[in-house]
């Protein structure tokens, strides 16, 4: 495999990740995988890779954080619209 079916691999990977397709994502950088193992390489495509990897770590911690916060958001709206609980501060003896 040669240098052009590692960066194709690599944009499918990019692709998938930015898609928010983990499923795609995985198969992508499976088959980079093993054409990065397919042969010796160079280290500037070893560096290539470990920055393609740290992008991906990176972006899908963006993700992660930016899914968390539309999910504060929509629990808050939920919330609003909500009955108030009841809750009594008082407590009867006797």
């Amino acid at each position: 495999m040669t240098g052009s079916d590692l960066a194709s691999h690599a944009e499918a990977f990019r692709a998938a990740v930015t898609a928010h397709n983990p499923s795609l994502a995985q198969t992508a950088l499976q088959q980079y995988i093993m054409c990065f193992r397919s042969y010796s390489r160079t280290l500037a495509e070893i560096e290539d890779a470990k920055n393609l990897l740290q992008w991906g770590i990176e972006a899908t911690k963006t993700h992660k954080v930016q899914l968390a916060e539309d999910l504060m958001l929509l629990k808050c709206a939920f919330d609003a619209y909500k009955s108030p609980r009841r809750c009594h501060t008082w407590r009867l003896e006797g």
